[in-house]
Formats: structure tokens, C-alpha cells, sequence
């Protein structure tokens, strides 16, 4: 299972339009602008994995439920849902999830272009204050996986305050933002070592985006507990009870994290490898031509 943290698809977004011959010329700086805000394809396309990944942590019907995170699990819940619901089951949730990226990604790139001159910590202050405030639409996100009613959203959101309170759209908050936190603290120091190396910039895009995908799979447990919280209450139906911390953290999916943590690292280690042997072969080179 994967984690629920996507990167920026800044390239992506340049692509669409540098494949069309002045066409980026031609659009509008808001209409560039705007296209920066919204989600891209991938994530989209991606989406699935991501509200099966909830079915799998927080189902607990005994004969559905993975007992080891395995890929076959995976694929046997995903096949499952289709089944029953059809592409209606699998998206299940998916325009809250993007309606989230967006107004997170949007409020966070607004905040940025304004607050250059504020210091380091009045920045992180408001971009975690963003997360904060985009919460309570992750939450309804995540729950309404596991939920089949015909209600609207906001009619749902009001069921749920109504029952526990405006805090209860807040449950798990602080292990989504530990998640974060440690995932971009993980992310700078791999850039900066990459950045600091005397690879090329193809070759440090590549060991980046193996990284990235080594730093998820790394925090992807508390992550996990996050997504848990979130589809726990002790009055609504159709969430399981809240359980202890400890009990939580014992039925996470450790082998399954643990197996993607040692291919993601060995995909890493294998394209440091094969750098090293590329720029070593381009040094030999020049000293002959010298």
C-alpha cells in the first residue's frame, strides 16, 4: 500500500502546453495560472489505490480484510469494489480528495508569492495552518470511502457535527501533519545531497523521484494512523470504535511497508550505482582525451 502524499507535477503542467507550437504564447497569464491549480491526470488516474488503500486499513469485515498488505489483497479488494459498485465505487470520495490538493495546493502557492519577505517560521507556520484549515475536507474524503449513503456531502458533514461536534472533523490531524512534516524534512535533506553531488541534472531528477518514492514509503506508517483515525467514532455508524494508539500502531501493515521500503531502496541504491559508474566512466574519458 501507498502513501496518500503526491508531489507537484510542475513539469507536467509545462508539457501541456509546449507540445503545441505557440500555444503557450497564445494562453493567458490567469488562464496559465489556473491551470497550475488543478490536479493532474496522474493524480486522478491514481485515485483508486488511494480510497482502496482506505478499504484495506479500515474495513474490518474479517474476510476482506489483507492480513499481510500484500499485492494480491490489494488487487482482490480492488476487483471486489469494482464488482459491487462498479467505477462509481472506485472514485468514491475522489472530488473531495481533489477538491483537497486543490484548495491546499492553490491556498499554499497564494500565501507563497505573498509572503517572501516573512521569515522561515512565519512561512511554515501558515502553510501547516493551510493543512489545518483543509482538514476537515480530507476527512470527509477518506470517510466517505467507506460509506454508501445517497446523502450530499455537506448534509453528511452536518450529520457527523451534529452527532460529535465540529472537533470530530479534526480526528487524526496531528499524525497527517507529523506525516508531512517528516516526509518535506526527508525530502530537503535527500534534494540537498543530491544537489550537492556532480551528477547532471537528468540524473539528479531521476535520483529524486526514486527518493521521493524511498521518503514515502518511510512515513507512510503514520500516514496510516492518520487514515485509521479518520474512520473511527464512538457513535456513528458504520466507522469502527476508536481504539488505542499502541493497538493501532500493532495492526499497521509492517511487512507490507517494509517490502516497499526495501524495493523502493534498492531502486535507489541501484540508480546511485549506475551514476556513479557513468560519471566514473566520463572522468576516464577525459583524462585519455588529455
Amino acid at each position: 500500500m501507498g502513501s496518500g502524499a503526491s508531489k507537484e507535477p510542475e513539469a507536467a503542467d509545462r508539457s501541456k502546453t509546449e507540445g503545441i507550437p505557440g500555444l503557450g504564447d497564445r494562453l493567458s497569464p490567469s488562464f496559465q495560472t489556473f491551470q497550475t491549480f488543478l490536479p493532474s491526470p496522474l493524480q486522478l488516474a491514481s485515485y483508486p489505490l488511494v480510497a482502496n488503500n482506505v478499504r484495506l486499513l479500515c474495513d474490518e469485515e474479517d474476510r476482506l480484510r489483507p492480513r499481510a498488505s500484500s499485492l494480491t489483497a490489494s488487487f482482490r479488494r480492488l476487483r471486489h469494489t469494482y464488482g459491487c459498485e462498479g467505477l462509481r465505487g472506485l472514485f468514491r470520495g475522489g472530488h473531495l480528495y481533489m477538491l483537497h490538493q486543490v484548495l491546499r495546493d492553490g491556498l499554499r502557492r497564494v500565501v507563497a508569492g505573498r509572503d517572501r519577505c516573512r521569515s522561515s517560521a512565519s512561512r511554515l507556520l501558515m502553510k501547516y495552518g493551510i493543512d489545518v484549515v483543509c482538514y476537515p475536507i480530507l476527512l470527509a474524503s477518506t470517510r466517505v470511502v467507506m460509506l454508501r449513503n445517497e446523502e450530499s456531502t455537506w448534509q453528511t458533514l452536518c450529520g457527523w457535527c451534529r452527532e460529535e461536534g465540529v472537533f470530530s472533523l479534526f480526528s487524526g490531524l496531528l499524525a497527517s501533519l507529523l506525516s508531512t512534516a517528516f516526509e518535506e524534512a526527508m525530502d530537503f535533506v535527500l534534494g540537498a545531497c543530491i544537489d550537492h553531488g556532480s551528477a547532471d541534472a537528468a540524473d539528479k531528477l531521476v535520483l529524486k523521484a526514486c527518493g521521493s518514492s524511498v521518503v514515502s514509503v518511510f512515513t507512510s506508517p503514520i500516514n496510516y494512523v492518520s487514515v485509521i483515525q479518520r474512520c473511527q467514532s464512538p457513535r456513528l455508524s458504520g466507522f469502527a470504535r476508536p481504539r488505542p494508539l499502541l493497538c493501532i500502531i500493532r495492526t499497521l501493515p509492517w511487512r507490507g511497508s517494509l517490502n516497499q521500503l526495501l524495493l523502493f531502496s534498492g531502486i535507489l541504491g541501484l540508480n546511485v550505482r549506475l551514476i556513479q559508474w557513468k560519471i566514473q566512466l566520463k572522468e576516464e574519458d577525459q583524462e585519455l582525451e588529455e
